[in-house]
């Protein structure tokens, strides 16, 4: 059990957090005990005041001792971006409630008091009411503030929003606004909450509610936190630079490309960051842009549930970003921006896929807005042929069902746009546009080959065709063998053991040799390894953007190898590789090459044989 000492504070900050005590003992929050079996510290913070006034101070308990002994249930605390979505757009008149010391209704059962304890000037104390620093205070008021709450009945035109103990009345009208605003005060005086006076917005035009303006016209930052981060000097530490990015990030609804600006400084906050930080003039520039962008912050429309909803979507710089829009007058007005990071196997992606991939963030990410309701998705990239046709060596078949299951949805509608412009993610003008139209479809087999005019079906009459093959198995002692061979239908060309123990590594190192020893020829190569195969069409460039690591951080085996052939793919004038099928019954030429092919290869893993010799000789 917690038993923290009591840390050394001010005799001043102690007298103050005695009155403090004092007061709460008079309202039932505090007891006084003759010792606990716990003890968690207490101090005294200084509020904000006017310097002409004498210093208050906030009594502060430090309970994270306790929270870690704490199995917490999962909170029901709402996202508040969610939460706001259910402002009716048709509301012109607001009240905020803001209620007072909400946490200190909340009961503690007698055998648990004990873990609140607290010591101040030689005396022990323990709460009777949940404490502010409990991680489950916010949950459960919470839950038993809406309970209240559900009893209460709202009038048509009205709507009421509760997030823990800050309530906000949204009504089409004043009168409404103002005889809701009064019921509810009564309801909650009737069930013993306690309302602040001084934080009371009554019936307004505009209100702050959760640090957000909110008025008919929509959502916008305030200008207090506008100003206070527009203040902020430049980070010299880790620990400031998330700061940072957390307060900019509570309002990155409000930036276009919110990843994209602070990529440069959330580098900055990892683990083997140098010291002290290496702040170049590009953290400079993003640490700039982003309070550029936070001081010229758009007002977000309030979702109208009435209307279809319109994201569009862009991939840049492995950075998925979308605006969420809806139609307003003859233009659309943004809702929301969303921003993310694409995971490294996204972003090792072909374009074309990478914006499929961005469009599945970005309608995650709109879920808590849209809903149900019906949403086009507008992407610059033919994403649903995409989806149709994209073989599964470019996606796996995890990620393409869940890409499925994403942007195939029936509320959802996919199409083609122009090249959306950066600084708004709006489309840009039909006529700036035209010659920019790509073949999606070509644009990714031409990113994922070897070679642009990398073929998978015979050429016409090659300068010559070859077979290869690689094998690896034990022998009777005990031993690994790998070797691998290349030959024509009936020669052999060049066959040798290798030192890697793996038929995949033969297969790899085969293929290389034959593109090296058929430089400046036009050849067609045949190989059974759909391993192999893969690596020349689809993988191998996918790989080699990713660094060779999977998605876990691993590194891919036989890296070195996969970068030699894709080097080798481009020495011959022309070259096809065809994948023909292992161990089926021999009709026709490419069996017979390919069979034996595979028997050399066996052979010379068995006996230790190898040849080497110049295609052609």
């Amino acid at each position: 059990m917690p038993r923290i000492p009591q840390y050394r504070i001010s005799t001043e900050g102690e007298k103050a957090l005695l009155e403090i005590v004092h007061d709460l003992i008079q309202k039932g929050v505090v007891e006084e005990t003759r010792g606990n079996i716990c003890n968690s510290p207490v101090l005294p913070v200084l509020k904000r005041t006017d310097s002409s006034q004498p210093p208050v101070y906030r009594f502060v308990i430090d309970l994270r001792e306790v929270n870690k002994i704490v199995v917490p249930q999962f909170p029901v605390v709402p996202d508040i971006t969610a939460l706001l979505t259910m402002i009716p757009s048709t509301a012109t008149w607001f009240s905020v409630i803001d209620l007072k010391n909400a946490f200190f209704s909340i009961p503690i059962a007698e055998e648990s008091r004990d873990i609140f304890g607290f010591s101040l000037g030689g005396r022990s104390f323990r709460f009777k009411r949940a404490p502010q620093g409990y991680c489950e205070s916010p949950s459960v008021y919470s839950q038993a503030l809406k309970c209240h709450l559900d009893a209460f009945s709202l009038p048509s035109g009205a709507a009421l929003i509760q997030y823990m103990d800050d309530l906000l009345v949204a009504a089409d009208s004043e009168e409404i606004c103002k005889n809701v605003t009064v019921a509810l005060l009564r309801h909650l005086f009737d069930l013993n909450h306690k309302v602040s006076p001084s934080k009371l917005q009554y019936v307004c035009r505009e209100v702050t509610y959760l640090g957000h303006l909110l008025s008919k016209e929509g959502r916008r930052l305030t200008p207090e936190r506008i100003q206070a981060i527009a203040q902020m000097s430049v980070p010299s530490t880790q620990r400031e630079v998330r700061a940072f990015l957390g307060i900019t990030s509570y309002c990155r609804q409000w930036i276009p490309s919110f990843s994209l600006l602070a990529k440069p400084l959330l580098a900055l906050t990892l683990k083997d960051t140098p010291q002290p930080l290496p702040w170049t003039d590009e953290c400079q520039k993003s640490f700039t842009d982003l309070r550029i962008a936070l001081c010229s912050a758009p007002v977000l429309g309030t979702p109208d549930y009435s209307k279809s909803f319109t994201l569009y979507v862009h991939e840049r710089e492995g950075c998925a970003l979308s605006v969420l829009t809806q139609r307003f007058g003859d233009q659309q007005r943004p809702c929301a921006y969303f921003s993310a990071t694409l995971d490294p196997v996204a972003k090792a992606l072909p374009s074309c896929l990478k914006a499929t991939a961005a469009a599945a963030i970005s309608i995650r990410q709109s879920a808590g807005v849209v809903l149900d309701n019906t949403l086009i998705v507008m992407v610059p990239h033919a994403v649903d042929i995409l989806l149709n046709r994209t073989k599964t060596q470019h996606l796996t078949s995890a990620r393409l069902s869940g890409y499925e299951l994403t942007l195939l949805a029936s509320h959802i509608h996919i199409k083609r746009c122009n090249t959306l412009n950066p600084a708004t993610l709006l489309p840009l003008p039909e006529e700036r546009d035209v010659s920019e139209q790509h073949d999606c479809f070509l644009r990714t087999e031409e990113e994922t080959k070897g070679r642009i005019d990398l073929k998978d079906t015979p050429l016409v009459n090659p300068d010559g065709t070859l077979w290869v093959d690689g094998s690896c198995f034990k022998l009777p002692n005990g031993d690994t063998v790998s070797a691998y061979a290349i030959t024509t239908l009936h020669t052999i060309v060049e066959t040798a053991r290798i030192r890697h123990n793996s038929a995949q590594a033969a297969e790899l190192i085969a293929l290389t040799r034959a593109c090296v020893l058929s430089e400046g020829k036009r050849v067609n190569v045949y190989t059974d390894s759909q391993y192999a195969f893969g690596v020349a069409f689809n993988f191998g460039r996918l790989w080699k953007e990713r660094g060779f690591f999977t998605s876990h951080g691993t590194k891919i085996q036989h890296g070195q190898l996969v970068t030699e052939l894709l080097e080798s793919l481009t020495m011959p004038t022309q070259i096809a590789i065809v994948k023909c099928s292992a161990h089926k019954k021999i009709v026709d030429d490419v069996g017979r090459g390919n069979a034996f092919a595979d028997e050399v290869a066996k052979k010379t893993a068995r006996d230790n044989t190898s040849r080497m010799r110049g295609y052609g000789e």
